[in-house]
């Protein structure tokens, strides 16, 4: 693929309606009618002339209020994520303005609260959430997705398919005491973790499918509440822990969200058992602990019982991996991968497996092949997902694989500087909580700008701790200088060429949004100035000041002086500095990959002068460790 995977991302996560709609094929089948099954139909829409979805459960299932058989954690708190929302969007539009109208709850930054590590962290502005009960949200769906002329349900149970050639050709299943055989001519696998395409597979002749397996051992605990009508506090309440924050018990987190029927949904999580609420007297006591939202979630009676689900392991099928594939399949949501549903991506992973399928169909295929784009494209959004939910339960089960490179060990230090900062700053959180949120490719956590910012947080928080601990009780916290732009200061300055004098008695101050120009004939001095200004030359009388002294001041001489060989990017970097920056800022994440004590200091400031001297908008290659420590082409986070 020769677009960046954070480029394939953005135009996969599009709003914008697509306009390919050729048809392909006379009939489809879709395997499942959960999200990722309803929203594939629906892409198929436009490009079969009948779509046929083959769900067990039935066209029916899920109207009540109730999760679907096909669906245990149904029952469990469901938020859909701003790009998941984006998604169903483009595919129905006013479909979330029709749930509101039905009585979903969407609940803006201003009435969200974040907590991590048990504080306060900033609620990004873009943090808007649809809230609902799953069944709620997906029986909306079903029944847009069968409004569609071509698109019908039938209810019967997948138990294989059937080959012709190197192609699939037929949906094997059961309908009752009936065995049905329906020939295709394009077939989508959308039946959940329990999928056997796999076994399919096999069967067929075909290779199986590494899966790549983490086990998790989550345990979810959800109730329901009548909500009151005179709360006029946060409709929903995210507490999260970092890693190194998790509780010994295995606390894992808990949710509220203000849902449909005037309702509260809350949800407790822990990983392993041993710690999980016995029953609902047990489960509202615990919500008392947490901040006001939750106590206010859980303050009137029970609607219903306490609903437990436990999520053993998190799975991704690498169908994209084999050397054989049939053509015209197709395989989207938790049949490639299921994620820990504590970070919430499955809904939104759905919903854009469905626009990898789109991007796909609308792409001209070759439809006799195995469908590598789509497995390229699904891949993109797989990996992304299961970055977000794989990276932090490895990290806190303790079989995350330790950085054995530099460029890891930094990459880790990076991304633990930008969570940490997410927690203080609001730019920062807006950005990482861009990836969380599914609106954005992890790879926007790469920019160095980003990471400055992040080691600044992070230093001033620092600061205002370390004089919190000194300060005297009577006294009132200081506050934290804020990140300046320096002032230059030139005083009775003096230079010549031998016996000719340039200048001399020069005084000169530059301050913060100062534009000066220099103007003269040639030889009276202006290069010898900005030499002398820069640190290069010494004045032969005066001095020179910098506020603050660590500032950095470029220079971009006039000649060109290029070197044999010298691209125009590097001789631009050369001779503004950004080279030299590069280099001091590479020696500096040697010694911080290597634990070399204050070499987190020595970065950040070397990141900051590579930045002041426009190394991240330049042509020069963006901030990274040295080149010892590895290369790859690959777009990822820090």
């Amino acid at each position: 693929m020769s677009e960046s995977a954070a480029a394939v991302f953005d135009r996969l996560s599009t709003r914008i309606a697509a306009t390919d709609t050729t048809v392909h094929f006379r009939t489809a089948h879709v395997l499942g009618a959960g999200i990722a099954g309803l929203v594939a139909a629906r892409v198929l829409a436009d490009h079969a002339e009948r779509v046929v979805i083959v769900e067990p459960d039935g066209p029916d299932a899920g109207a009540d209020g109730e999760a679907r058989t096909g669906v245990p954690q149904g029952y469990q708190n469901h938020s859909l994520l701003p790009g998941g929302r984006a998604q169903l969007e483009r595919w129905f539009p006013g479909i979330a303005r029709q749930a509101v109208d039905e009585g979903a709850v969407i609940s803006g930054p201003e009435e969200i609260v974040l907590f991590v590590n048990g504080a306060v962290a900033p609620t990004p502005p873009t943090m808007e959430m649809l809230n609902s009960g799953r069944p709620f949200l997906e029986s909306l769906i079903r029944r847009r997705t069968l409004a569609l002329p071509n698109v019908e349900i039938v209810t019967g149970r997948a138990v294989s398919l059937t080959f012709a050639g190197d192609a699939v050709d037929g949906v094997r299943y059961t309908a009752g005491s009936d065995e049905v055989v329906a020939g295709t001519d394009f077939v989508v696998d959308a039946s959940g973790r329990g999928s056997r395409l796999s076994d399919w597979l096999e069967q067929g002749g075909w290779p199986r499918p590494e899966q790549e397996r983490l086990l998790v051992d989550i345990r979810y605990l959800t109730a329901r509440f009548k909500r009151s009508s005179d709360w006029t506090g946060a409709h929903s309440g995210v507490y999260r822990f970092t890693p190194e924050h998790t509780p010994a018990n295995g606390f894992a987190g808990a949710y509220a969200s203000a849902t449909e029927n005037d309702e509260w949904t809350v949800l407790l999580a822990y990983y392993g058992g041993q710690h999980v609420p016995a029953d609902i007297d047990e489960f509202v006591a615990r919500c008392r602990d947490l901040p006001p939202v939750y106590a206010e979630a859980v303050s009137r009676t029970p609607i219903g019982d306490l609903v437990p689900y436990r999520h053993p392991d998190s799975r991704w099928r690498h169908y994209e991996t084999l050397d054989r594939f049939p053509a015209r399949l197709a395989v989207v949501g938790d049949a490639v991968a299921s994620f820990n549903p504590v970070y919430g991506q499955g809904m939104s992973s759905a919903a854009l497996h469905g626009s990898c399928l789109s991007g796909y169909l609308g792409s001209g295929p070759d439809l006799d092949a195995p469908a590598r784009g789509f497995l390229d494209l699904l891949t993109v959004i797989v990996a992304a997902a299961w970055q977000i939910s794989s990276g932090p339960d490895k990290a806190f089960l303790g079989v995350a694989p330790k950085a054995t490179t530099v460029r890891a060990r930094f990459r880790a230090w990076a991304l633990r500087q930008i969570i940490a900062a997410s927690n203080r700053d609001a730019h920062v959180s807006t950005v990482f909580r861009s990836v969380s949120m599914m609106t954005a490719h992890p790879g926007v956590l790469a920019s160095p700008a980003l990471l400055a910012r992040s080691i600044r947080a992070n230093r001033r928080a620092g600061r205002v701790a370390r004089a919190e601990r000194r300060r005297p009780d009577h006294a009132r916290p200081g506050s934290v200088p804020a990140v300046m732009s320096a002032t230059l200061q030139a005083s009775a300055l003096a230079a010549g060429h031998g016996a000719r004098v340039l200048f001399s008695g020069l005084d000169l101050v530059v301050a913060p949004g100062d534009v000066v120009g220099l103007v003269g004939v040639n030889g009276a001095g202006k290069s010898t100035l900005l030499r002398l200004l820069a640190g290069e030359q010494e004045p032969e009388e005066g001095k020179i000041a910098v506020s603050p002294p660590d500032a950095t001041v470029g220079h971009l001489p006039q000649e060109p002086d290029r070197r044999p060989g010298e691209t125009v990017a590097a001789f631009v970097a050369r001779r503004t500095g950004v080279a030299a920056a590069q280099s001091s800022m590479d020696a500096a994440a040697d010694a911080l990959a290597d634990g070399a004590p204050g070499a987190d200091d020595t970065y950040a400031a070397a990141l900051d002068r590579w930045l002041a001297l426009g190394g991240a908008t330049s042509t020069n290659a963006p901030a990274r460790p040295s080149p010892r420590s590895g290369s790859g082409s690959r777009s990822t986070p820090p």
